[in-house]
């Protein structure tokens, strides 16, 4: 164990402390574990904390919502409690567990476990299998079982057992984002089992819902194009959707659902193409329309008939970057305009309407 209570952030220690001291007062062991430890040993900010205790944390999970405010919600199949709390900050509460995969692919049936050590060893990678206790009497001080600590000075991803590509191949897109994110290489090991599973064509098993939820969290990466990197190099982008297109435009922007509709145009190349890639990802509904609006006009080169939403204008803008000034508003006439203007024939307006729509996206007319 070692101690690392300097690496606590400043701005969340103090409630860090305070849930230690209700789980000490308690009779409940409870660590802060994954991500977080990682991160903040590299010198990172992480936005979330993560606890895992050895009893049902539902005592931690209450008194944190009714001392510091904010929502809770339960995931049954795993025992986690989510806190948001009002400040944006994101707290899960686990009890430890092992997992137990009964198929590749799907999710695990948990199992609940004695030691933090267990807890430990069912976890993806070497890095993410550290765990800092919170305990009054032992605050700060690190569990690491399989080597993270040493894995992390060297910028090494190390898997901690053989099938663990195999049990859930998402560990694939994750591997490819620390790559990415922070410059690590995958052990020797690692890669050759990495590439045996995809070689076996394991990551098509899984449902479009996981991955729909890597091809996000790979588009929240600051650079997403070096975890796509990895991905082809590894033959695994296909995964994701096969023909898969990507380019530096995806760095015009960090937010993900512009980052999509850039995808969307990137990867296809016509509307109808666009749409069968975004319903193949099958993205919440609102988002889908707004990409497949925003494109529309793009293809169309011609000025939107209402307001667009800011992802639509972002889209537009990142892929036509020498768009006129009034191309994104509103065209400026309509059928009332035309009719007002002496247009008897209504059966032309549409016509007019739109070549109107394209002279204005030129910026061949101004209101």
């Amino acid at each position: 164990m070692r101690k690392m209570v300097k690496i606590f952030p400043l701005n969340e220690i103090n409630l860090i402390k305070d849930i230690g001291r209700f789980s000490s007062e308690n009779g409940i062991k409870t660590y802060l574990v994954g991500g977080c430890v990682r991160d903040w040993l590299l010198g990172k900010k992480n936005k979330d904390l993560d606890f895992t205790a050895d009893k049902d944390p539902v005592k931690i999970a209450v008194y944190c919502i009714e001392k510091y405010g904010g929502t809770c919600r339960k995931f049954a199949q795993f025992g986690t409690y989510r806190i948001s709390l009002k400040n944006g900050l994101k707290i899960d509460f686990a009890r430890h567990r092992s997992e137990k995969y009964l198929k590749p692919a799907v999710l695990p049936q948990v199992i609940p476990a004695e030691t933090i050590g267990e807890d430990l060893k069912r976890r993806d990678f070497t890095a993410n299998a550290l765990a800092a206790s919170i305990l009054s009497d032992d605050f700060g001080r690190i569990a690491d079982v399989c080597g993270g600590l040493t894995d992390i000075k060297k910028g090494i991803i190390r898997v901690i057992h053989d099938k663990s590509f195999i049990d859930d191949p998402t560990r694939i897109f994750r591997a490819a984002r620390y790559c990415g994110r922070y410059g690590w290489r995958l052990d020797v090991k690692t890669e050759k089992l990495l590439l045996e599973c995809v070689a076996k064509k394991i990551p098509g098993l899984l449902s479009r819902e996981r991955i729909r939820q890597e091809l996000f969290n790979i588009l929240e990466e600051k650079n997403p194009l070096k975890v796509f990197d990895f991905l082809k190099k590894w033959n695994a982008l296909t995964y994701i959707y096969p023909g898969l297109k990507y380019s530096e435009l995806l760095l015009k922007t960090r937010s993900m659902e512009v980052r999509l509709g850039i995808l969307a145009a990137e990867s296809q190349g016509s509307p109808p193409q666009a749409d069968e890639f975004l319903k193949n990802l099958n993205p919440e509904r609102n988002l889908f329309l707004r990409i497949k609006s925003a494109l529309e006009i793009h293809y169309k080169k011609a000025s939107p008939k209402k307001e667009l939403a800011r992802v639509e204008k972002e889209i537009i803008k990142i892929l036509n970057p020498q768009i006129a000034c009034a191309g994104l508003k509103p065209l400026f006439i309509n059928g009332f305009d035309l009719e007002k203007s002496g247009f008897a024939n209504k059966t032309s307006y549409s016509s007019i309407l739109d070549r109107a729509a394209c002279a204005q996206w030129r910026g061949g007319f101004k209101t």
